[in-house]
């Protein structure tokens, strides 16, 4: 790589370390670790408060104030969430195991039950998706994930048993359809404005 392009590199990763609220993420996996060093529950129930915290941490990852200005750029939207999102589930990933590593369950390996990481997929979908969808044009929906994240889990809970999602081992394939249903939404709403806008006066009457 030339240097120049070396130098750029730096300086974009520079400034999306000072634009993203990573410090939710790093507060939360302090919170997940407490909770599966002390909490003596069950390990799948340790590893579902875990990844609900870390999901939560990531809540303000796409609030950019400088949406506003940045529209008319020729970065699209997509682009600057998902430089956004690398970083966030970089994180994520790095705390994830490090919350595994600190349960202290004999026999554990690097990452926790692939139910459990599933979980953390899908609450992390869960969350990311509604803070895309409540944005909007100002970009700033990060106040609208914690509500969606707990009424989606109180659901889950409630749910009949033909529906069910818990307890997760048994209802993998549930829980999967899940995130691909959060991923398909978080794409949508990570559109440019400006391609979704002639969309909406094509469905007017």
């Amino acid at each position: 790589m030339p240097l120049s392009s070396r130098r750029a590199a730096s300086g974009h990763w520079e400034y999306l370390i000072r634009a993203v609220w990573w410090q939710p993420i790093v507060a939360a996996a302090v919170a997940a670790a407490v909770v599966v060093r002390l909490a003596r529950l069950d390990p799948a129930m340790e590893h579902f408060l875990a990844a609900m915290l870390l999901a939560l941490g990531t809540a303000l990852v796409l609030d950019d104030p400088a949406a506003a200005t940045l529209a008319p750029s020729p970065t699209t939207l997509w682009r600057r969430r998902r430089r956004r999102l690398a970083l966030a589930l970089v994180l994520v990933g790095l705390a994830w195991v490090a919350v595994n590593q600190m349960a202290g369950h004999p026999r554990a390996g690097p990452l926790p039950p692939g139910p459990a990481t599933l979980v953390l997929g899908t609450l992390l979908g869960v969350v990311l998706a509604s803070a895309a969808l409540a944005g909007g044009d100002d970009q700033l929906g990060g106040a609208a994930a914690g509500p969606v994240l707990l009424g989606f889990v109180v659901v889950a809970a409630k749910l009949p048993g033909r529906w069910s999602l818990l307890p997760v081992a048994g209802h993998e394939r549930r829980w999967g359809l899940v995130l691909a249903a959060t991923l398909l939404v978080l794409l949508a709403a990570s559109r440019d404005p400006a391609a979704r806008r002639p969309l909406a006066r094509r469905a007017r009457p």
